[in-house]
């Protein structure tokens, strides 16, 4: 009785694993179809910066906008067309932070810590405006309409 009551369980915990097992992969959805090649290109138009010179432009109460993201990221990538075409569209030029470049020691002695915190950094893509060393605007995630960016043109660069 035990033995058949065992290979009950069994049978039934296989079939319960079995069916709630889904594979991570079978259910998720392709985030974009832009490649790495047609991101570059995308934000081609872009003024690459390095984190000693965003730190230095926050400092000095510069007024920009600035791009944050990298290559490898899904979203960035599906973004990319977006801001090419708000860069196509307007005169504002956008500085292009790749934080795929920033290593431990580049985020220690940049002290980005206190970077990241005062632009209330949450992700990439980030479309951020700074003024006078504060944080103006910002815009968090693929789904950022044109309309919202192009609300930057209002500040003069």
């Amino acid at each position: 009785m035990l033995k058949r009551f065992l290979t009950l369980a069994t049978v039934m915990l296989s079939l319960f694993i079995g069916v709630t097992t889904i594979k991570a992969d079978s259910h998720g959805e392709t985030v974009t179809n832009i490649t790495v090649a047609q991101y570059q290109q995308n934000i081609a138009k872009t003024i690459p910066v390095t984190p000693t010179q965003v730190v230095n432009k926050l400092h000095a109460g510069d007024t920009f906008v600035l791009y944050l993201g990298f290559p490898d990221c899904p979203y960035c990538r599906r973004f990319s067309p977006t801001l090419a075409e708000f860069m196509a569209e307007t005169n504002v030029p956008v500085y292009y932070l790749d934080i795929s470049q920033i290593t431990q020691q580049v985020y220690q002695d940049n002290n980005l810590k206190d970077f990241f915190t005062k632009i209330d950094f949450q992700g990439t893509p980030t479309v951020v405006l700074l003024k006078h060393g504060k944080r103006i605007h910002s815009y968090v995630g693929s789904e950022t309409p044109l309309a919202a960016l192009q609300t930057l043109t209002k500040y003069k660069y």
